[in-house]
């Protein structure tokens, strides 16, 4: 136990005396102290130069990696991630733009076959206004045409200022379907030749030959058959199918030789005068949007 405190007291002595001696040095000393230990320092340094340069490349690797850690990699990281991010949101972009393409394609194809059918329609009001050198004519457009009426009536987009007047003609580009019911300035109202008006008739003839034919009347539509019906007066010519009917020009209202039809079937009368037959329109009672208007014969 007295070696212990004995210990004890010369350690505590030792330390105060070595506290004691470093309290010794001066300013100047500690000065000059820190500049030794500097220069053993880089003398440290330089010998690890000389000796093929192990420190100064340890020292570099250091710096470089701790610049590579802290500047360089999170600089890269972030360059990458924005360009990233940007091309993302080209690639959401280009998705969402082809996504609303898709989605109006089945637009786009009704807008093209509408396009199409008119083109086609056109073509065929072209090929029908060079048939009818003789008269002249004036195009139009059918701007309404309700579903209460569809098979009676309809308004086209000229009127009393185009110089259409009652009772002119309209042809599709198929054939005869109606004629100028009512004018107004801008606008006629067409009657159909499907209407179900009975007093609708039409003098017709049947084209028997290139010098034959026989004449009838066109006494109403057969919306059930789809067909006109006709009757015949002479029932002694030889009536056949696809025979060709043709505005006769006798009913002081529609021209001579304007295309009705042709004939789809015949039926023989066995109590009256004549044939009664049965004759496919020309024109496409549900479908056309362009029609001509028969202003007036041509003087020759």
């Amino acid at each position: 136990m007295l070696k212990a405190n004995a210990s004890i007291s010369i350690e505590i002595k030792t330390t105060e005396m070595c506290g004691d001696y470093m309290s010794r040095f001066t300013r100047t000393q500690k000065i000059i102290i820190s500049f030794i230990g500097l220069f053993i320092l880089l003398g440290f340094l330089a010998k690890g130069i000389q000796s093929k340069g192990s420190m100064a490349d340890l020292g570099y690797d250091a710096f470089s990696m701790l610049r590579y850690s802290l500047l360089e990699k999170p600089a890269r990281s972030f360059q990458g991630w924005t360009k990233d991010f940007s091309d993302l949101w080209k690639v959401k972009e280009e998705n969402d733009s082809l996504r609303y393409q898709l989605s109006m394609q089945p637009l786009y194809e009704a807008q093209l076959m509408q396009a199409q059918r008119e083109i086609a329609e056109l073509k065929e009001q072209l090929n029908m206004k060079n048939s009818l050198s003789q008269y002249e004519t004036v195009a139009a457009e059918v701007v309404v045409r309700d579903a209460d009426s569809w098979d009676n009536q309809f308004t086209i987009n000229i009127g009393s200022d185009d110089g259409v007047k009652k009772d002119m003609i309209v042809l599709s580009g198929k054939g005869v379907v109606g004629k100028i019911n009512e004018v107004s300035k801008f606008t006629s109202k067409v009657k159909l030749l499907t209407s179900e008006d009975r007093q609708n008739n039409v003098a017709v003839k049947v084209s028997i030959s290139a010098k034959e034919s026989t004449e009838g009347i066109l006494q109403n539509y057969d919306a059930n058959r789809g067909v006109f019906v006709i009757h015949v007066f002479d029932g002694n010519h030889d009536i056949k199918e696809d025979m060709q009917i043709v505005t006769s020009g006798k009913g002081g209202v529609y021209p001579s030789g304007l295309l009705i039809g042709k004939v789809n079937t015949i039926e023989e009368l066995s109590n009256s005068i004549g044939k009664t037959i049965y004759v496919k329109p020309a024109a496409d009672f549900q479908n056309f949007d362009f029609v001509q208007v028969i202003k007036e014969v041509k003087q020759p």
